[in-house]
Parts: structure tokens; C-alpha cells; sequence
């Protein structure tokens, strides 16, 4: 990791994770992040600590990348701009005989305006930030599929297809937010039959496991969950043997971690 880099995320998804493990595994873990972020030093951990440190190194290699991407860019951006800078002083000051014949020509051009004539401006116009929808949902950039999301359809395909998990009966506030977000990934109703049919058929997501733990949709509208179900991690073939059940039990969600306080660590409001 770049030494430049003073800070890392912590992301909330992490909670599944430290959630299965005890405190004195939690602390362990703290300062492997804390060492592996600051100096690049891998830790030496064993069994559901170092499979959790996997997920988290992870995604602080895909920050630490992003960063540097957008560091670099900075830098370049302030090179042309003092290259810039320095060219337009060097061209005012060869110009400076022609400025009254210039502010002439200009006071020229206002009158003829006045006397109304038409103005043709041309040149680029760059607008930035986010743009939203008549419900306040950021719509997809130029070029992308700016098509509603069909949130009722998507409720309907998951109540009937998914007869064995908690039904629902309105897609709103956050829920409605995930499922947008998933829509503008996938955009297909196809794919989303499919990952409702992979959660019905799964015997681990209906419950049929050690801890009795059984997925519903908020769970698998989870971005990771939702990819995890459609490349079939939790497919019953994938889930007999012993190992990839005692990985996946990291995968319970928002349920198994809501009955873990994470010690040691303060949570930063939502």
C-alpha cells in the first residue's frame, strides 16, 4: 500500500464477517487491516480470521487502487494547468501592443448587437453531478437505458417464485433503493426469475442449515448476495461439502449479524 495514503474504509458489509468471530479473533484482525493498510505487511492468521482477512485486503487493494488512479490524475490535471497558466501569460504579454485595437473592435461588435443583430455562442458546456428522476432515483448516464424499474413485477416474480421465503407486500425506502441499484446492473426481469428460482431451490437460503438461519429479500437484494446467488454459491451441489458450509455461514446477512455487537469498534451513524 502506497506510504501517501493515510486512511483506508471500513465498510459495513465487513459486519458479516466479524460477526462469527470472538473478540480476542476480532482485535487480531484490527491490527492485521491496521498493519496490511499502512505497510503492506501480510498477517499471519489462521482458520475464520484469515478468511475474513481475505474479503476485507480485498476490497482495500481495489480502494488503494482507485486512489492512486485518481491521485495520478490530479497530478496531470495541475501539470497542463500550470503549462497552461504560463503559456496564456506568455501570449498576453507578446499581445499587449494590439489591446486598444482589440477593445476597439469589441466596443465595435456591442453596438452592432444593439442594434439587433443576432448572437451565435458556441463552445462546450460540461454539467456535472447527478441527475434524478420524478422520485428522486439518479437516472443512468447518456447512452444507458433510462426504462422504469418494474418494482411490482419484480415484487410479484419474487412472492410467486419464492413460495418457501418470507413474502413481501410493498418495495419502498431502502428496499426500494437496493432494488433499483440492482435493476441498473442487471437490467432484465430474465435474470432476476433466475436468481428468485436459484433461492427457492437452495436448501441452505430456505433455512436447512446448521443455524436454522433462512435468507428473504432484503437479504437477497444485498449486491454481493445477489451475485453470489446467480453464480450459484449457494446452489445444493456447491453445498454439500463440509468446507464451503462452514465458509458460507459468513454469508447470513443482515439477520445472524444483527444478534453480534461488534466490541472494540465504534459505528459511525447511517
Amino acid at each position: 500500500m502506497a506510504n501517501e495514503k493515510k486512511s483506508f474504509m471500513l465498510y459495513y458489509d465487513y459486519r458479516e464477517q466479524l460477526a462469527l468471530l470472538t473478540d480476542e479473533e476480532r482485535g487480531r484482525l484490527l491490527m492485521a487491516i491496521l498493519d496490511y493498510g499502512e505497510n503492506g505487511t501480510e498477517p499471519e492468521l489462521e482458520g475464520a480470521t484469515r478468511m475474513a482477512f481475505s474479503f476485507i485486503r480485498a476490497q482495500m487493494d481495489r480502494d488503494a487502487e482507485k486512489w492512486e488512479q485518481t491521485r495520478q490524475a490530479r497530478a496531470r490535471a495541475g501539470q497542463q494547468g500550470g503549462l497552461r497558466s504560463g503559456q496564456a501569460r506568455k501570449a498576453a504579454a507578446s499581445s499587449s501592443k494590439q489591446g486598444e485595437a482589440n477593445e476597439a473592435s469589441a466596443s465595435s461588435a456591442s453596438e452592432e448587437e444593439a442594434d439587433g443583430s443576432e448572437r451565435s455562442v458556441t463552445g462546450t458546456v460540461t454539467v456535472t453531478g447527478t441527475v434524478t428522476g420524478e422520485e428522486g432515483a439518479p437516472l443512468p448516464p447518456e447512452g444507458e437505458s433510462s426504462s422504469p424499474v418494474p418494482f411490482e413485477k419484480i415484487m410479484q416474480l419474487y412472492n410467486t417464485t419464492c413460495k418457501r421465503l418470507p413474502k413481501i407486500k410493498v418495495i419502498d425506502g431502502q428496499r426500494r433503493k437496493a432494488v433499483a441499484a440492482r435493476w441498473r446492473t442487471y437490467h432484465s426481469l430474465e435474470t432476476f426469475a433466475e436468481l428468485f428460482e436459484k433461492a427457492e431451490a437452495s436448501d441452505f437460503m430456505r433455512g436447512v442449515n446448521d443455524t436454522g438461519w433462512a435468507a428473504d429479500f432484503d437479504w437477497i437484494m444485498r449486491p454481493t448476495n445477489m451475485a453470489k446467488v446467480l453464480e450459484g454459491k449457494y446452489d445444493n451441489d456447491r453445498m454439500k461439502g463440509g468446507a464451503s458450509r462452514e465458509t458460507d455461514r459468513r454469508d447470513n446477512g443482515q439477520q445472524a449479524a444483527g444478534r453480534h455487537e461488534l466490541k472494540g469498534f465504534a459505528r459511525a451513524d447511517q
